[in-house]
């Protein structure tokens, strides 16, 4: 795992026990438009979007899954989506 990719909310996510359901919902910035098979990649691994030439993705992902998505050169920042409250 990359962990310079992480932000600083992921990172402590990670170090502690799993979550019931055993995966995060991570905001992925790309460092440019995924290739198709980029995208293709991307969704198997669990992530949503990244067809359309979107930079900035979201996913659903294990500890494995989101350690391999760090790895990807493409992958600039990963970071802990945080839950939206009504104002």
């Amino acid at each position: 795992m990359e962990f310079g990719k992480l932000d600083a909310g992921l990172a402590s996510a990670l170090s502690e026990p799993a979550p019931a359901a055993g995966e995060f919902l991570v905001s992925v910035r790309a460092d440019r438009p995924l290739t198709p098979d980029e995208a293709a990649e991307f969704g198997r691994l669990g992530g949503m979007g990244g067809e359309k030439g979107e930079t900035v993705l979201s996913a659903r992902l294990s500890r494995d899954k989101l350690a391999a998505l760090s790895e990807k050169p493409w992958v600039r920042r990963l970071t802990l989506a945080r839950r939206l409250h009504p104002v």
